[in-house]
């Protein structure tokens, strides 16, 4: 499968209720984006994706993660219909969770 784009991965989080004025949404991009480039075998996200993205960004792994963290909440709390079908119920994903579902969303959208 071809590298995914910054702009395939952005229409994929607006559609989910992403917008770009959150703390964190360019982060987000970068965290789908890496996932989906890495190898299958790797399956849980670690500290290595935060660490990669603070680097290009000059910033902190601890930015990196609150980021990604109050993007995801905000768009929990007032996400829309695609949002909330695809993490049901009360409970709030976690970082990993939300990037792994998002790139295997993105990625079955890519092959249908």
């Amino acid at each position: 499968m071809p590298n995914v784009t910054e702009r395939e991965i952005a229409e994929n989080l607006m559609q989910l209720g992403f917008r770009p004025d959150y703390c964190g949404y360019r982060y987000m991009i970068e965290a789908v984006k890496l996932r989906m480039d890495s190898p299958p075998a790797r399956t849980a996200l670690h500290k290595g994706i935060y660490e990669e993205i603070a680097r290009r960004y000059g910033t902190t792994v601890g930015r990196v993660e609150r980021g990604i963290r109050y993007a995801i909440e905000t768009v929990h709390i007032y996400g829309n219909e695609r949002w909330h079908s695809l993490f049901p119920g009360e409970d709030k994903p976690t970082n990993g969770q939300a990037i792994a579902a998002i790139a295997e969303r993105h990625r079955l959208r890519r092959v249908s």
